[in-house]
């Protein structure tokens, strides 16, 4: 192992870094924030927060901070973009970023000096090791002299110092558009000794520790940068590559942030982990193999428990498509490192809890519906494994039979579509045989797939969204009015007047109008925004819908086709469609007496992944393993009605969130909330929630609950909607129609005769079927005396290539099957008249898929099996009564 210098005697624990950087800071007066989710509260454009800065992006662009403009803490990060890195000595998915902010107040000269006190004195190290990069400047920008200057106030001489350009030392990307600017990157030496050189670019000596970025400029997006008044800090600094130069470890797998993980897992696999005995380079080529499947499972399922405790679900889209890759690529590496043996990750999910409690309770909070998710997803990928693993070795031992080495697109496509199996693990399984995959192809045939799959699901406000965004820079917040507007006013509740502050334009008849007030209720926490119109003089604009970016509500929709002219400053006048709003509150309120319910019925386990509701139903989403029986289903929706019909009160508060979980509130707390948040309570303590929807004022004013569908959405996660009030009331409607039609054609006076009816036409219907089928097979049978005169021996091998009589493939397999059985060939083509076709065989040597491989070219058609039997259609039977399938 390298042994780095330092000058402290034992190695510095992981838990001991985090701590002293964020107390470091507190004594330099920054407040100290706890971690976002890794999910993004504030960006739908973005999957993961991927950087420490990133949920701070609002406050370095000019939005003042509720905490102040010095800021610190333990950012954790979830970052895929070097995914086929994971394994090596530095890359994670999941890290910790520790960073420091200053928004508008110290510069330069606090920050570089913070950072080299905090590295030399905080953590003791060598100071002979640190190197600094800084902006070089161009044409445009001068050399970062400022930062060159105050290095060498540190001690740091002039030749570790070096300038890089803008590719290295500048963000964001040089040239985009807003608030930007140098950065100055702090590396250290792993390798001491030789003279130094740039370390930008030497990767095996240098390891980037800390960047330190310098937001001075906004920039127009053509090359125009003009300085800002008000100057940013952003600093990050790698909390696990922090403990590995700390620790004296060559990886950030060997510190102790990781020792639990390889123990248990080397344990459960009877495998030792190779990097506790050797150094990379010596080892072989098996060693470092093993090395890496080891780190992939341990990065993996650590990422994966974080993920699943900020409230992401395996799905096939978005957060939950990553979160699936990355379950299935730990499960694909201990598959490939012990054959054969199955590994409960649960006890590496308990190491990764027990490692982060203290700092994110959160883990030990959703422990059991991590451990569920995560052994759902593994057991169901497990069995996609051998399905598709088999399906793809076949076509390998196919394309080796006939000397080619590239599996189609189409079929990598075939097996991602039929069982989920990713081309990720296509290529490493394909890989292992020497065998390439064609990825142009298969993203041919995923790019038609989602063209079908998506078309048309863009509406008119997510096309222009991203334009909104850039467009609302300086505005103020939005005052919301909607919750309990109208005291002291003769207007009516959801009528406002305001100011109109901005109005852009989007696309041919579609507008965003921003008020400085408004009682419309922005999409948020599962809940539709409003609709309704707003008047501006005699200007009408219809809302469609209603959103929220940070602070500031935007109004979606369209003027009654007239010119609108300049409307900046006037006064509007705001009416929220009410009926709609009171269908939307009914609905929502029901939705937190349906979560109550399921907890109540199902077990405390149960926890909200997701909701929805609009003003025809309620959409809830919540962990759980298995389908509700209609008992279960009954006695929930059964519960929601009696709270419904019992007249309670539900309130709305604003409490602290220490108050708010002392009162018991239940909520999603991967959100973000701020020191004061709105709490619902219906009928006192039966439902207590963090939410910021709109509700009604009594559980009576939902009128009738009527759960109409339970499905699951993703592994572990199911999905009941749920109808309330009218909405009820039509569906009600619907069904008696539906009854009546049923009535009215077979004849029955009543439903329970109608059902006797069904039950005796079903019997019917099987006694005619099983006739049926009789009746084929004695066809069959017919058939198979005139079909043994057409076998012929060829090679030794009874081959037979038949016209037969049937309707469907079904009957085309059946006849096959009685042929096999009475050994009349060995070999056979059996094809019918519209081209559906059964191609087998029982050779040993001869492969009906192969088989079907080299006929197909000659007689056409599209199918698909197994090395015994091939069927499907389009077979040109003119032509397949010619050839020679030998």
């Amino acid at each position: 192992m390298i042994l780095f210098y330092m000058s402290i005697q034992e190695p510095v624990q992981s838990k001991e870094i985090r701590q002293k950087f964020v107390e470091f800071f507190k004594r330099k007066e920054h407040v100290v924030l706890p971690s976002s989710s890794l999910v993004p509260q504030n960006d739908p454009t973005a999957l993961f927060n991927v950087a420490g800065m990133q949920p701070l992006v609002p406050y370095l662009m000019g939005k003042p901070h509720p905490d102040g403009g010095m800021l610190t803490n333990s950012q954790k990060c979830f970052r895929t973009v070097d995914l086929d890195n994971i394994g090596d000595n530095t890359h994670c998915t999941f890290f910790e970023m520790l960073g420091n902010w200053s928004l508008g107040t110290y510069f330069k000269k606090e920050a570089i000096a913070w950072s080299y006190e905090f590295l030399t004195k905080e953590l003791q190290l060598d100071p002979e090791r640190l190197l600094a990069t800084v902006f070089e400047g161009n044409e445009t920008v001068p050399q970062d002299d400022e930062a060159i200057a105050l290095w060498k106030e540190t001690g740091l001489p002039e030749d570790r110092i070096y300038p890089c350009d803008a590719e290295e030392n500048w963000w964001p990307d040089y040239g985009a558009s807003g608030p930007c600017g140098p950065d100055s990157e702090i590396y250290y030496d792993l390798k001491p000794g030789a003279p130094h050189t740039n370390p930008a670019y030497d990767g095996q000596r240098y390891i980037e520790i800390w960047n330190l970025v310098f937001m001075e400029f906004t920039c127009d997006g053509e090359g125009n940068f003009t300085k800002l008044e008000k100057k940013n800090v952003d600093t990050g600094g790698g909390f696990e590559r922090f403990a590995m130069i700390l620790q004296g470890k060559s990886s950030v797998y060997e510190t102790d942030i990781y020792d639990a993980y390889f123990s248990l897992l080397s344990q459960a696999l009877s495998i030792s982990y190779p990097a506790y005995e050797k150094e990379w380079e010596s080892m072989s080529q098996d060693e470092q193999e093993t090395t890496k499947r080891l780190r992939i499972i341990v990065d993996h399922i650590r990422a994966a428990t974080h993920l699943i405790g900020d409230g992401v679900s395996p799905t096939n889209e978005g957060r939950g498509y990553v979160l699936r890759r990355i379950i299935r690529r730990a499960v694909f590496s201990q598959v490939l490192l012990a054959e054969g043996s199955k590994v409960d990750f649960t006890s590496l999910v308990d190491a990764v809890v027990e490692n982060y409690k203290e700092v994110y309770p959160i883990l030990l909070e959703r422990r059991d519906t991590i451990v569920s998710t995560l052994s759902q997803e593994v057991e169901k990928f497990t069995k996609t494994l051998q399905k598709g693993r088999k399906l793809l070795e076949s076509k390998i031992h196919e394309l080796k039979n006939i000397h080619a080495s590239v599996l189609s697109g189409e079929h990598a496509f075939e097996l991602y579509d039929t069982f989920g199996f990713p081309l990720s693990l296509t290529k490493e399984i394909a890989e292992l045989h020497k065998i390439e995959v064609d990825e142009d192809g298969f993203g041919l045939a995923m790019a038609g797939q989602k063209k079908r799959s998506r078309e048309g699901s863009k509406d008119m406000f997510s096309r222009g969204k991203e334009h909104v965004q850039t467009m609302l820079h300086g505005l103020p917040k939005t005052v919301f009015k909607g919750y309990e507007y109208a005291q002291n006013s003769s207007l009516p509740l959801l009528v406002h007047e305001a100011k109109v502050l901005q109005v852009i334009a989007l696309e041919e008849g579609v507008h965003a109008l921003i008020c400085d007030e408004t009682v419309f209720y922005a999409e948020s926490g599962g809940q539709v925004g409003d609709a309704g119109t707003i008047m501006i003089e005699d200007i009408l604009f219809v809302v469609s819908d209603t959103q929220k970016y940070d602070d500031v509500i935007v109004h979606f929709g369209g003027f009654d086709g007239v010119d609108v002219g300049n409307l900046m400053g006037k006064g509007a006048h705001l009416a929220v469609d009410e009926d709609r709003r009171k269908r939307v509150m009914a609905s929502h309120t029901a939705a937190h007496l349906l979560h109550t319910a399921l907890r109540k019925h199902l077990g405390d386990t149960v926890e909200q992944a997701g909701s929805y509701v609009d003003q025809y139903r309620t959409r809830f989403d919540f962990s759980f393993g298995r389908a509700l029986t209609k008992v279960e289903i009954s006695q929930i929706e059964e519960e929601v009605n009696s709270v419904i019909e019992a007249w309670q009160p539900v309130t709305k508060e604003e409490l602290s969130m220490a108050e708010a979980k002392e009162k018991g509130a239940i909520g999603l707390f991967t959100e973000k909330y701020g020191d004061t948040v709105r709490v619902v309570a219906i009928g006192g303590t039966y439902s207590v929630e963090l939410c910021g929807g709109t509700h009604v004022s009594n559980t009576s004013e939902i009128g009738i609950a009527k759960v109409f569908k339970d499905s699951s959405v993703a592994s572990g996660v199911r999905r009941i909607e749920m109808a309330t009030g009218r909405n009820v009331h039509e569906y009600m409607i619907e069904a008696d129609g539906i009854l009546d039609r049923l009535q009215e054609e077979t004849k029955a006076p009543s439903s329970t005769a109608l059902v006797e009816k069904i039950v005796g036409q079903k019997l019917k219907i099987k006694e005619l079927e099983s006739e049926m089928v009789s009746m084929k097979k004695e066809v069959a049978k017919g058939q198979l005396g005139a079909l043994s005169d057409r076998v012929q021996d060829i090679n030794g091998s009874k081959v037979l290539v038949a016209l037969v009589e049937a309707s469907n493939p079904g009957e085309i397999k059946e006849m096959a099957g009685m042929i096999r059985s009475q050994n009349m060939a060995s070999i056979g083509l059996l094809v019918s008249k519209d081209g559906a076709f059964v191609l087998f065989s029982d050779s040993d040597d001869l492969s009906a898929k192969v088989l079907f491989n080299t006929i197909k070219t000659t007689t056409g058609g599209n199918g698909g099996g197994n090395d015994t039997m091939v069927q499907g259609v389009g077979m040109d039977v003119e032509k397949a009564m010619k050839v020679n399938v030998l």
